[in-house]
């Protein structure tokens, strides 16, 4: 079972449902592969989303808050100038691929309302739920 792109991005009920399908439908030698937004590496870039999503808040449309969004991460990200702690390094690389990426992608990943981040061990109990 692949499902990829999706774990992190959708409420808790269809995080539950995508666990309960995949023990339903899987052999003992069966094998699922589930992305999802893993921490701690997640955290700077959660921290990053979280000041997209409340700028983007203020606009309507999903085009205004993707160019309002991606424009708030390059002043971010030029406001730090040089600076090589984690935070501006998050930022430089957030803003490389914003400029990158396609708008259904920067919607998908920084604001679609459902954003939840793992730790390995929280993922693992999800699993053992569901035994």
């Amino acid at each position: 079972i692949i499902c990829h792109g999706v774990f992190s991005w959708v409420p808790d009920e269809v995080r539950d449902r995508i666990l309960d399908l995949c023990a339903a439908a899987l052999s003992d030698r069966g094998m699922a592969y589930l992305s999802y937004n893993a921490l701690p590496g997640w955290r700077f870039r959660g921290a990053v989303r979280e000041i997209m999503m409340y700028h983007a808040s203020f606009f309507d449309t999903p085009e205004e808050k993707i160019r309002e969004a991606v424009g708030l991460v390059d002043f971010l990200q030029r406001l730090r100038g040089g600076a090589s702690d984690g935070y501006s390094t998050t930022l430089r690389e957030i803003d490389a691929k914003l400029k990158k990426s396609q708008p259904h992608y920067l919607f998908h990943e920084f604001l679609e309302p459902d954003n939840r981040a793992y730790l390995f061990h929280e993922f693992l109990t999800l699993l053992r739920e569901r035994k």
